[in-house]
C-alpha cells in the first residue's frame, strides 16, 4: 500500500510471497541478515534430534488431512494478526498445503493471500496453527518453536550441491541491497530451490528431508529435478524468504543441544522468528574484524577499513578477488591494524575483498566487502567537490557551478577548475618572432594528461585544417611555432583529443 508518500503492508503478519532469490537476498543484505544454508534449514527443523524418515517439521510422520467440506477455517475476519485456524482435527500435525489444486480452500479472514472471499488460498500468517495451550505437534512448530517450516511458502536456501553454494561463509548484509561476495549472486548459482514448499503442494514435498529443489531456471510449473539452479524472474506467489543472523558470541543453549556452538537468530519474510545453531570458530582463534568496508579512493586505489575486535590476533589477512570466487592474498596487516590501502588496481573495475584476524591457532571467520575503482572523472570531482556537494549534484557532468557556460565534463576535459569562473580553456594572442617576421608563436592553457590538435587557416569561410595533432600537454601552457607562409593573417583553433 502507498499513502502520503509512505509504503506499508496491508497485512504485515501474512507471509510475503512473490519473492525471487535476488530480491529476497537483497532484503536480507539491506536488513543486516543473511540467507540460510540447506543444512541450517534442516537443523532448524530437527534441532539436535536424530533424523526420522519422512518426518515433518513438528517431528512426527503424521500430517493433518483437510477433510470433508471443512476446508481451512479462520477465527476472525478480516485478518488482523491474531487469526488462528479453528478446525478441530489439527492436533495430529498441521500445515498449510493442498489448497486450490487439491479442491480445498480457506474460509474466513481475507481468505488468505489471494483475497478471494469464496475460494481463498494462501499464504497465511506464520503461527496460524498455534494456540495458548498448543504443543509443538498441534502448532506445526519446528524443534525451537519456529513456525511454518512446512507449507505456507517455499523458502530459498543456499545449496551445498555446487561450488558457488559451498563458497557461502554466512557473512551478513551491510545495510545496502548489495549482496556480500560469498552469497549466491544474481545469476542464482548456489541458491537451491526452496525448502518447506507451499500452500498448493501435496504433502510429501513439505517433509524435512524432501528436497525436490534446485529447479531448472525459469520454468513453471517446475520439474522435480535437481539442476543446482534456482531462478524465478516472474516472482511466483509461492516463494518467500527466511533470513537469519549469526550471534556475535555463544549464548545459552537448550538442554541437549549443540553446547558451545554459536547461536543464529533472525527473522523471516514469512513472519516467523528464527533461532538455530551454526558453526563456531576453532578454539583459540581470534574474533573476526567488524564493520569491514571498502571505499574507492582513486582510479587505482581502494581503501579498506575495519574495527579491531580481537584481543589475541597477531595480524590480519587481507585477500582480493575480481570474481568473488578465486582469491589471492593482498596483504598481511599488523596486529591491531584497522585499515589497508589496496593500490595498483585497474580503472572502473569491481574488486571483492575479505579479511580475517589470524594467530598461531588459525584465522577468524572472514568478513567481506567490495568496491569499484573510480573513473578518471569521478576522481577529478573529488579534488574540487565535497561529499555533500557531490550528493547535491554539483559534480554532475552537465552541472556548471561556476556559471562560465562550461559544464563539469567540459572543465574536466579542458583541465580547468569547475569552481572558478576565471578558469577557462584559453588560447592566447599569437606573437610574431622578432628574429623572423614570418614566424608566429601560438600558445594555450594546458593540463596534465591531455593531448591536443592545433588547426589553422587563412579563411574562416573555407575552414581550418589540421596543423599538428597528438600534441602532448606541457602544463601550464603549450607553445607552438608556426609559419605565416606569406599570409597577411592567420586563424588558429586548439581542440582536445
Amino acid at each position: 500500500m502507498f499513502s502520503n508518500g509512505v509504503y506499508s503492508a496491508g497485512r504485515p503478519d501474512r507471509g510475503c510471497g512473490y519473492m525471487t532469490w535476488v530480491n529476497g537476498a537483497a532484503y536480507a543484505a539491506w536488513a543486516g541478515l543473511r540467507p540460510m544454508s540447506e543444512m541450517e534449514h534442516a537443523k532448524a527443523r530437527r534441532g539436535p534430534l536424530n533424523a526420522v524418515a519422512y518426518e515433518w517439521s513438528w517431528g512426527t510422520t503424521s500430517i493433518w488431512t483437510i477433510s470433508g467440506a471443512s476446508d481451512v477455517r479462520l477465527s476472525v475476519s478480516p485478518e488482523n494478526g491474531t487469526e488462528i485456524v479453528t478446525n478441530s482435527d489439527v492436533a495430529v500435525g498441521p500445515a498449510l498445503y493442498g489448497l486450490g489444486f487439491q479442491g480445498k480452500f480457506i474460509r474466513g479472514g481475507d481468505s488468505g493471500g489471494d483475497g478471494d472471499s469464496v475460494n481463498g488460498v494462501g499464504p497465511l500468517r506464520a503461527g496460524v496453527f498455534a494456540t495458548t495451550n498448543g504443543t509443538r505437534v498441534s502448532s506445526g512448530a519446528a524443534y525451537w518453536g519456529i513456525m511454518e517450516m512446512s507449507g505456507n511458502l517455499q523458502e530459498p536456501v543456499v545449496t551445498v550441491a555446487n561450488a558457488a553454494g559451498r563458497r557461502f561463509e554466512g557473512s551478513h548484509g551491510s545495510g545496502t541491497v548489495t549482496l556480500p561476495a560469498d552469497w549466491p549472486q544474481a545469476d542464482n548459482l548456489g541458491a537451491a530451490g526452496a525448502d518447506g514448499h507451499f500452500w498448493a503442494n501435496p504433502p510429501l514435498p513439505l517433509s524435512t528431508a524432501q528436497r525436490p529443489s534446485g529447479w531448472a531456471t525459469n520454468q513453471w510449473p517446475m520439474p522435480w529435478s535437481i539442476t543446482n539452479q534456482f531462478s524465478f524472474y516472474t516472482s511466483p506467489w509461492s516463494i518467500g524468504m527466511r533470513c537469519g543472523r549469526t550471534a556475535p558470541a555463544p549464548l545459552a543453549t537448550p538442554s541437549g543441544s549443540d553446547d558451545g556452538a554459536a547461536r543464529f537468530r533472525g527473522g523471516a519474510l514469512d513472519g516467523s522468528a528464527l533461532d538455530l545453531f551454526t558453526a563456531q570458530q576453532a578454539a583459540g582463534t581470534p574474533a573476526a574484524p567488524a564493520g569491514f568496508t571498502a571505499l574507492a579512493a582513486a582510479t587505482n586505489l581502494i581503501e579498506l577499513t575495519w574495527s579491531d575486535t580481537a584481543t589475541n590476533e597477531t595480524g590480519y589477512l587481507v585477500e582480493r578477488s575480481t570474481d568473488g570466487n578465486s582469491w589471492s592474498q593482498t596483504a598481511q596487516a599488523a596486529e591491531n591494524a584497522t585499515n589497508f590501502s589496496s593500490g595498483g588496481l585497474a580503472t572502473e573495475t569491481l574488486y571483492y575483498y575479505r579479511a580475517a584476524a589470524t594467530n598461531p591457532a588459525g584465522r577468524s571467520f572472514y568478513c567481506y566487502a567490495s568496491a569499484t575503482t573510480l573513473t578518471a572523472y569521478a576522481q577529478w570531482c573529488l579534488g574540487y567537490f565535497t561529499q555533500t556537494q557531490i550528493a547535491q549534484g554539483l559534480s554532475d557532468a552537465d552541472a556548471d557551478p561556476d556559471e562560465d557556460l562550461l559544464g563539469n565534463m567540459h572543465e574536466f576535459l579542458a583541465g580547468t577548475v569547475p569552481t572558478n569562473l576565471a578558469s577557462v580553456l584559453t588560447m592566447y594572442e599569437p606573437v610574431r618572432v622578432a628574429e623572423d617576421a614570418d614566424k608566429l608563436v601560438v600558445s594555450w592553457q594546458s593540463a596534465t594528461g591531455r593531448m591536443y590538435t592545433l588547426l589553422a587557416g587563412t579563411n574562416l569561410t573555407v575552414g581550418l585544417t589540421n596543423l599538428a595533432s597528438g600534441i602532448t600537454a606541457t602544463p601550464m601552457m603549450n607553445v607552438y611555432t608556426d609559419s605565416l607562409d606569406g599570409a597577411v593573417q592567420k586563424y588558429y583553433r586548439v581542440r582536445l583529443e
